[in-house]
């Protein structure tokens, strides 16, 4: 069961290894995997930036929640779009228009125990990979310096957006690195710098792309699970699992989950309904032994000795 993306792994081993190689080709070709619909292609890359900062949580008012920051224009859409369709010159100019951060130091308890004085920061934005392809064949470490000048202006332009969130935090980083999308594919074995792999355009969904992103393939014994078979996510890949379980099993699980939700659910009900009858029985003694002249306060009383 592979589950490291239709790009990622299970095509690329698939044709790279010498073991029945040529039926590997031919099962994959014939699948689809090889020329796949248009819809289905690698997603958009992204560029992180890593932040070390000098002071405490509480010195820099970090939050210990994540932030998405979007743009106060309604359609974001368009806003991502004009702003991936500039040249990586361009794009290294301009402050992002959207952006995830996170302070993983703010959610550690033990953080300032360990790295007394410090905090930190990881900033994700959105690029295109045609904006590092050039670089993609070189070395981790050993791109050049037209490279590292680069991805740093993205990381400045970044910690732009950074100050304007906080900006308590101009002038207290101490460190900035920055990975790019060929970063990306060096450290998670990615082909494209792809966050989350399949890109989600509404064509991957059409019968046509949804038909070859199964479970169960042509090669015997190969089935694939994860993001790539549902959509991204906790829920998209815990059904990916339900499905692909399925699959191998030759058993509609997803029909055992909603009969064990409904026992569940009838066992609760129950339940609760015995606790309605036990409260309305023992009301009606309550009322029945105040009504035959005893005190509130004896009822206890005679309701142990029955």
């Amino acid at each position: 069961m592979s589950c490291v993306g239709l790009f990622l792994k299970t095509v690329r081993v698939l044709t790279s290894h010498s073991l029945c190689r040529f039926c590997h080709v031919a099962a994959l070709r014939f699948s689809g995997f090889l020329t796949p619909h248009k819809g289905v292609h690698p997603g958009y890359s992204c560029i992180q930036a890593f932040v070390g900062f000098e002071g405490t949580k509480a010195e820099l008012g970090l939050p210990a929640h994540n932030i998405w920051y979007f743009p106060e224009s309604y359609d974001i859409d368009k806003v991502a779009h004009d702003y991936l369709s500039l040249s990586a010159a361009e794009a290294a100019e301009t402050t992002v228009p959207m952006m995830f951060l996170s302070f993983p130091s703010a959610k550690d308890p033990t953080y300032n125990e360990r790295h007394p004085g410090k905090s930190a920061a990881i900033l994700i934005t959105l690029c295109q990979y045609d904006w590092f392809v050039q670089w993609e064949e070189a070395r981790v470490k050993n791109r050049g310096e037209e490279y590292t000048a680069l991805k740093m202006a993205f990381g400045r332009q970044m910690l732009q957006r950074l100050y304007d969130l906080y900006p308590q935090l101009e002038g207290k980083i101490e460190y900035l690195d920055v990975g790019t999308s060929v970063s990306q594919n060096y450290y998670v074995g990615y082909s494209h710098g792809e966050i989350y792999m399949l890109d989600h355009h509404r064509e991957r969904f059409q019968p046509e792309a949804t038909v070859m992103l199964r479970s169960d393939t042509l090669i015997p014994g190969l089935y694939l699970t994860g993001q790539d078979v549902m959509t991204c996510g906790i829920s998209g890949v815990l059904l990916a699992g339900v499905i692909c379980a399925s699959a191998v099993l030759h058993r509609n699980f997803f029909f055992d989950l909603l009969c064990f939700l409904g026992k569940a659910a009838a066992k609760s009900f129950m339940g609760k309904k015995s606790d309605v009858e036990q409260q309305e029985k023992e009301k009606e003694n309550r009322e029945e032994v105040v009504g035959n002249g005893y005190s509130n306060g004896s009822v206890n009383e005679i309701s142990k000795t029955g």
